[in-house]
């Protein structure tokens, strides 16, 4: 074997092993929020324009309270950000609505918005690294309504949160308190009734780098106390940035217990012990 062939067969090698350790040692976190804003015209508002609408311009901003202020306004500027315009006409299925069938809001009104749609804007964050804070999750929300404002779109969907939101619901949310950093807005928990067993479901834990969990089966009497008893865990895993092993919740007069379990394959499962009150 020739000295040439050796030293390729080494290079070969070294690349390999380099490819391989590093596709191991990759970041497995992702932080990402996505928002699909649904416009009537094939064109979207121009920086310019949302930011003197987000910033300068801001309709929900009060006396000492601005909602956006210039470090919310570096967003626009962060590689992190993605906004792109996607037209109708070349991309037919993102205008279904079977796609948004079983999403929370999906009313007549978005469909009749959907079905006049020529483009939506996708507004999307993302990022591999940990986020130290959390100035996007103040920013998006108000980009999604300047966007819809400006755009005179009527509905946008929240992709993470599995959730469509109207041009007025959000108007409202946003009216009636300003702080955009707040659970209620990016995260929820669904039941999901099936044949083999019932459960609750979270939606949105994905923005802060998280999995969302299920709870392990429920009795379908306890559909009410279960989805706002993992409300209230959602509300204090987006407070304290992470999902401990253990976490105890107070609600009715009781303490719950949440044990998070991983699986391989399978979402994270939340496994829920009531500890009545003495």
């Amino acid at each position: 074997m020739t000295p040439i062939i050796l030293l390729i067969g080494l290079v070969i090698g070294l690349v390999a092993g380099y490819t391989l350790i590093s596709w191991r040692n990759r970041s497995k976190y992702l932080a990402i929020a996505e928002y699909w804003v649904y416009l009537p015209a094939d064109k979207m508002p121009s920086q310019d324009a949302m930011m003197t609408r987000m910033i300068s311009e801001n309709p929900f901003a009060k006396p000492r309270s601005q909602p956006i202020g210039p470090a919310e306004g570096l967003i626009f500027s962060d590689i992190r950000l993605h906004m792109a315009l996607v037209l109708k006409h070349k991309n037919e299925h993102l205008f279904r609505p079977d796609r948004f069938a079983l999403a929370e809001g999906f009313s007549p009104e978005a469909l009749q918005s959907l079905n006049n749609a020529k483009s939506l804007v996708k507004i999307r964050f993302a990022s591999e690294e940990p986020i130290s804070d959390r100035r996007y999750i103040q920013f998006l929300p108000y980009a999604t309504e300047a966007t819809m404002a400006l755009g005179e779109g009527h509905f946008m969907y929240d992709l993470k949160q599995d959730r469509i939101y109207s041009r007025d619901q959000l108007h409202q949310e946003l009216t009636t308190d300003n702080n955009a950093n707040r659970a209620d807005l990016h995260l929820r928990a669904e039941f999901l009734s099936e044949a083999e067993s019932n459960r609750v479901v979270t939606r949105g834990l994905a923005k802060l780098g998280l999995e969302d969990f299920e709870t392990a089966p429920l009795p379908i009497d306890f559909k009410v106390l279960s989805v706002q008893i993992v409300e209230k865990a959602l509300e204090q895993i987006w407070q304290s940035g992470t999902i401990p092993v253990q976490m105890e919740i107070e609600a009715f007069g009781d303490t719950f217990i949440f044990n998070f379990e991983r699986r391989r394959n399978q979402p994270l499962l939340a496994k829920i012990q009531r500890m009545s009150a003495i």
